[in-house]
């Protein structure tokens, strides 16, 4: 039965993926963890829903019962989809995690749900004013380790200004705004925004 939902889950992950990207080439294994002594022994926590890893060799969804749905697959599956394009080094190299993460929550309806552009900014920008009195500066969010090593309050908070911006500059010029900046850090080895 699980394995039914989960196949169902990927499923329909694939399609989200496919209709903001418009393409899947990542081919992440997905490893799902029935428990949290099995999840832990991936992540080394019990914390989160789900994550990815990414090496030169390959790549691979970890995900615990939280992440049985299709918000978590989606999101993950949009980091390994972005590593597949650029490759592991210059993903590793070039992509600020707050890029990474803003751009894989485009794939995630957990805490904004709406699809128009305008409106998914305008949402992502009143969460992040309830959480907090401000966005974190980008220049502070660039590691994962200045991403989620500060807290769980500072992580969430980091999450939804990675959201406000990405979805702002989609709300502006479309999603072929974000791929131009991919392909452009594809061609030019640099990344910028």
């Amino acid at each position: 039965m699980q394995q039914d939902s989960l196949l169902k889950f990927i499923e329909n992950a694939e399609k989200r993926l496919k209709s903001f990207w418009e393409i899947k080439n990542g081919q992440a294994k997905i490893i799902f963890c029935k428990n949290s002594t099995t999840y832990q022994k991936y992540a080394k926590t019990t914390e989160g829903a789900g994550f990815s890893i990414g090496t030169p060799l390959g790549s691979w969804i970890i995900l615990n019962q939280d992440g049985l749905n299709v918000d978590v697959i989606a999101h993950e599956m949009c980091h390994d989809e972005l590593m597949t394009k650029l490759g592991w080094w210059k993903t590793k190299k070039e992509i600020p995690t707050w890029f990474d993460e803003g751009l894989a929550l485009m794939l995630d309806y957990r805490f904004v749900s709406t699809q128009d552009s305008i409106q998914r900014y305008i949402d992502y920008r009143t969460e992040l004013r309830y959480l907090s009195s401000g966005p974190i500066s980008l220049n502070k969010l660039n590691t994962q380790k200045d991403f989620f090593g500060q807290g769980e309050l500072f992580t969430k908070i980091a999450y939804f200004t990675s959201a406000v911006e990405v979805s702002h500059r989609i709300s502006l010029k479309g999603k072929k705004e974000i791929f131009s900046i991919i392909n452009k850090t594809e061609k030019d080895g640099k990344f910028e925004f």
